[in-house]
């Protein structure tokens, strides 16, 4: 998840993280307004038939459809303005597979008979903006970035995923979502990891994992 060591997925990861069915969240794991805001989400979620039964990883889903969306549109107003080269392409390789992963899990929920809600992500503006502004050099979006969460952070999350694909509990199909869905970001971490570190040096207490 994209940029560098625990952000891009920042906000992202942060606001995913699950606390279905009542259970605690992860160990390491944000809890601020990120356990809100799934709860939120997965109680938004609908049914499209009267009877059916609402998985109790339904949340986590629309969660990750939603944020993903959103990475896709930030990271796209950034690449459009960077004058270096090789970020602007790793920027449009993320962002890319990011809106990729929020159609993929939208048409996940829809095939389990519900539909997603869309939710306002009242940060997305300013984000866009900042991330859009030209005139912000790129190393200072880089602090920014990195300055919204911790590696042990998007540590916890992409744990509580891999604990969601060896759940038996979850249907196979959604597992193997969440599996491909986790490989993709723990890629798209190290692309940008490296093209941040390139631009602003390492992250400070920054894992080499």
């Amino acid at each position: 998840m994209p940029p560098g060591p625990g952000q891009r997925l920042t906000g992202v990861h942060a606001r995913v993280i699950a606390t279905e069915g009542g259970e605690e969240p992860e160990a390491g794991s944000a809890r601020t307004g990120a356990d809100r805001s799934t709860r939120e989400s997965e109680r938004a979620v609908s049914t499209t038939s009267e009877t059916g039964t609402k998985p109790h990883y339904l949340g986590l889903l629309n969660a990750i459809s939603l944020a993903e969306s959103n990475a896709g549109r930030y990271l796209r107003a950034w690449a459009a303005v960077t004058p270096d080269a090789e970020l602007k392409g790793a920027l449009s390789f993320v962002a890319a597979r990011e809106t990729t992963h929020g159609e993929v899990f939208r048409q996940r929920i829809e095939r389990l008979g519900f539909s997603l809600i869309e939710k306002d992500d009242p940060a997305l503006a300013e984000r866009c903006r900042v991330l859009g502004d030209p005139a912000l050099s790129d190393a200072e979006k880089i602090r920014r970035r990195r300055s919204e969460t911790s590696d042990a952070a998007t540590d916890g999350f992409f744990a509580s995923v891999d604990e969601r694909v060896a759940d038996e509990s979850v249907d196979l199909l959604t597992r193997d979502t969440l599996r491909w869905y986790v490989h993709e970001e723990r890629d798209s971490r190290a692309l940008l990891r490296a093209a941040y570190e390139r631009i602003a040096g390492p992250r400070d207490g920054a894992s080499r994992a």
